[in-house]
């Protein structure tokens, strides 16, 4: 199932997590997806996830991104609506073995993006 652009009218800026550092995590250079061409549909809601670590987390928000952002890590950050949200899980979505769109599951943090 594709979803339509005409719902992915939401802008949000991703810091693609890089890895650790000396001084704590680091972050690509923001990318910013916007509409038209590449805007993002997000659902708030709170809901348990499971993190990659197996544990069990409350996630604030989940992100409907186009095909094209099939390679945000998790741990990446997320700004939507002046509000910073750590990337969960991120799931593309292949129904006949094309990604048609990407899944990713956020969860609200305080932390703010460095590169």
């Amino acid at each position: 199932m594709k979803i339509p652009r005409s719902l992915r009218c939401e802008t949000v800026v991703v810091h693609r997590y890089l890895g650790s550092g000396a001084y704590g995590p680091i972050y690509d250079d923001p990318v910013t997806y916007a509409p038209p061409k590449s805007g993002v549909y997000v659902e708030p809601g709170f809901r348990k996830v499971t993190n990659a670590q197996g544990e069990e987390v409350v996630a604030s928000a989940t992100a409907f991104f186009g095909p094209e952002a099939e390679d945000i890590p998790v741990g990446s950050l997320v700004v939507w609506q002046g509000r910073t949200y750590r990337v969960i899980d991120a799931q593309p979505m292949r129904p006949f073995g094309r990604t048609s769109h990407v899944e990713v599951v956020l969860q609200s943090t305080d932390e703010e993006p460095t590169t």
